[in-house]
């Protein structure tokens, strides 16, 4: 099923590598080395750093004093030109995001680069092991605002909190919960929150971010990890499909 409307801002596939000795070492010089190969499509690069200043009392005099100050690359991130595109970096970890920009983004694309970069990592970093896989999505629904500016919430969404009327009307909801899927080992987690309303909007905007973790992944193999994400994915459009009612579902204007 294609949804031509799709409410996905933003999708990203992360991977957690197993602390190991025998892989390289990490720091900025190797992840400017691993980004160069991709200096024609992710033209800008930055790093993030950590500082930490190490404070004593040098005298009961005298007011604390800064003894030790330590700087470490936290990240490293390169982006296309139109910030789309974005493959980020860390100490046993890495991360492809892709940004909407005309159109939706795509599973499979999302799918095929980031399991390519991983292939890449792998060789060029050594890692031993996968800790974990993790799939993003973030929706954002916009709900068209009725004559009376009133919505009721039941018959847009069937994910959502039900208060007794003695509460009042709902102004703004934000929760979180964490589910345990299909998958032996995995976990769900879902935030739901509804957004700011822009100025002389016609519509009402609410927030969903779907995040899988796909834990106990003993290999490396692209087969078998790229397995373990499509059912991931399979499961977060399940869970999406049957957290809206058929009428907001008409709003994503779906096709075979």
């Amino acid at each position: 099923m294609k949804l031509d409307n799709a409410p996905v801002i933003q999708t990203w596939i992360a991977f957690t590598f197993a602390p190991s000795p025998q892989k390289r070492e990490w720091d900025m010089n190797a992840a400017r080395e691993f980004l160069y190969r991709y200096r024609e499509s992710f033209t800008h690069v930055d790093a993030i750093f950590d500082e930490t200043y190490h404070i004593e009392e040098i005298s009961p005099s005298r007011p604390p004093e800064v003894v030790k100050r330590e700087v470490g690359l936290d990240r490293v991130r390169a982006r296309d030109e139109k910030a789309t595109r974005w493959l980020q970096l860390a100490n046993d970890q890495m991360v492809f995001n892709i940004m909407r920009g005309h159109d939706s983004p795509d599973y499979q694309f999302l799918r095929e680069e980031a399991l390519s970069k991983l292939e890449d990592y792998v060789a060029f970093f050594g890692p031993t092991g996968l800790e974990r896989a993790e799939l993003h999505y973030v929706d954002i629904i916009e709900i068209p605002k009725p004559p009376d500016g009133h919505i009721k919430l039941d018959e847009y969404f069937n994910l959502r909190v039900e208060l007794p009327e003695t509460f009042g009307p709902t102004w703004y909801f934000s929760f979180r919960l964490l589910l345990r899927p299909p998958v032996d080992g995995d976990i769900l987690e879902v935030r739901f929150q509804s957004e700011v309303p822009k100025p002389n909007s016609s519509t009402y905007r609410f927030r969903t971010d779907w995040h899988m973790i796909c834990a106990n992944i003993a290999t490396l193999d692209r087969g078998a990890i790229g397995e373990r994400l499509d059912r991931a994915h399979d499961c977060l459009f399940e869970c999406f499909q049957a957290s809206v009612t058929p009428e907001t579902w008409k709003l994503f204007h779906p096709s075979e």
